[in-house]
């Protein structure tokens, strides 16, 4: 057994790792877990510590980016859906001239 930042860790565990690599298991950023990463930051920032309001306006500009890539994301996805769904709607509709312009 070793003593990683204070906590003390399984020799075995680490053992099953390949030496300076991280395995981190595939979660992805639910609604609730981005309001608590603000929370935190938004926290953090009245901290006394200068590096730790650091840390806090650094969480709330990552979960203010990460909110414009969901919108972003977001507004690729309709506008893919409306250019494939436009496509289809004029293939059905006969080829037809505009009416003529009148005369002057």
């Amino acid at each position: 057994m070793w003593v990683h930042c204070g906590k003390a860790v399984d020799s075995r565990a680490r053992s099953d790792r390949r030496e300076g690599q991280l395995t981190v298991p595939p979660q992805r950023l639910d609604e609730a877990k981005v309001e608590t990463l603000r929370s935190w930051g938004e926290g953090l920032q009245s901290d006394p510590r200068e590096e730790v309001r650091a840390a806090g306006r650094a969480i709330t500009m990552l979960v203010e980016e990460i909110e414009r890539l969901n919108i972003d994301l977001w507004h690729a996805r309709t506008d893919a859906r409306a250019s494939a769904a436009a496509p289809a709607a004029t293939a059905d509709a006969p080829h037809t001239l505009p009416p003529p312009l009148p005369a002057y």
